[in-house]
Formats: C-alpha cells, structure tokens, sequence
C-alpha cells in the first residue's frame, strides 16, 4: 500500500495527488497506528518533494492537514503531542538525509 501512495504522490496529474492525500488524510492518519513508524517516515519522505511546488496551495493545505490536523479557528496549524513526538523523535535524522 505504500509504495501504491508513493506512486500516486509522484504522478504528474495534481488530481491523483489530491486523492491520494485525501485518503490519508480519512483513513491513515499520522497520529494513528495503522501505519508503522517506518512505513509513516517514508511517506513524509515522499511528500517532501510536493513542498517544493509552491503553485499548488491546495496539495499544500491537504499535506499540512495530514501533518497536523485540521487547523484551528485562526486557520493556524497547531502540533498535538502525537504529531510533535513523531516529528522530533521519529523523523529528525531520517529526513535530516534527504538534505544532504
């Protein structure tokens, strides 16, 4: 299933990226436990890349949603303490060597 949202999120058409998000979004929540933390890094992995295309705010508000939550009444992303020990914990080094 992984490798299938891989696919989806590095296909070309902004609509199949969409619903991939979406999905995730419904279904695989980052805070939830469906997702092994390995098979959970690699998917932010994959979408790293979307953030570089600063043309498409709708990807970019459906990957923020899938980062943090749906935002509050200030339309402001807020870190739960789930999502908070993900990215510190679980994250920093691994995505620390995308960049290098």
């Amino acid at each position: 299933m992984i490798n299938a949202l891989l696919a989806c999120l590095e296909d070309e058409r902004k609509l199949i990226i969409q619903s991939a998000l979406d999905f995730m979004i419904s279904h695989l929540s980052i805070s939830g436990d469906f997702l092994s933390e390995n098979e959970k890094i690699i998917l932010v992995q994959g979408m790293l890349c979307l953030y570089l295309n600063k043309d498409n705010s709708s990807l970019i508000r459906r990957m923020n949603i899938w980062f943090f939550g749906k935002p509050n009444e200030g339309n402001v992303y807020v870190l739960n303490d789930l999502n908070r020990y993900f990215f510190q914990n679980m994250c920093k080094e691994r995505i620390g060597q995308i960049w290098i």
